[in-house]
């Protein structure tokens, strides 16, 4: 999917005759990019620190997740990761049916016996992205959607982040 055009940078560290370990490497390049596109993410979005029940949202979409994965709610799921799939597919410039694939093999995943594992009271709070973008971590770092297979005790970490749109009460994935 990803095709590399040119090597901007090649660079080979010199021969280490002492065997005494090199302390660093650094180095600094420099190059053009044209971005041919523009993300409607959550440059707009509230300023979450503004929100004084924002773990209550947090919370809430968590569960709103849980229960529409658990009770195989699949197309409201695809939905609500709707816009979280395009902005993907620009950044990575999939086809339609490239996206469309990719949010069918997670429900395929899924559907396999994934359940959802409950939030925790532990799972940290994350606000970051100018102050418009909020998550679950795990203590261990990883994103509290965690989902776990009934049969075979596989887990599946799935990474989302959480904005509100301007005029919104309930926060949506991004």
């Amino acid at each position: 999917m990803i095709e590399k055009k040119e090597e901007i940078n090649k660079f080979t560290l010199p021969e280490n005759k002492t065997g005494i370990p090199l302390p660093e490497y650094k180095g600094e390049n420099f190059f053009h990019a044209d971005v041919p596109y523009i993300l409607n993410a959550w440059q707009n979005s509230q300023d979450l620190n503004k929100i004084g029940n924002l773990r209550e949202l947090v919370d809430a979409i968590y569960k709103k997740i849980e229960g529409m994965i658990n009770a195989a709610q699949y197309d409201q799921f695809a939905k609500l990761i709707q816009k979280r799939e395009d902005n993907i597919a620009i950044c990575m410039y999939l086809s339609e049916k490239e996206e469309s694939e990719r949010i069918s093999e997670l429900i395929e995943i899924i559907e396999t016996g994934f359940i959802v594992v409950p939030v925790s009271e532990k799972d940290i709070m994350i606000i970051y992205g100018h102050d418009k973008l909020v998550s679950l971590r795990k203590p261990d770092g990883y994103s509290a959607l965690l989902l776990k297979d009934q049969n075979t005790g596989e887990e599946l970490n799935l990474e989302v982040q959480f904005h509100l749109d301007q005029g919104k009460t309930e926060l949506s994935i991004i």
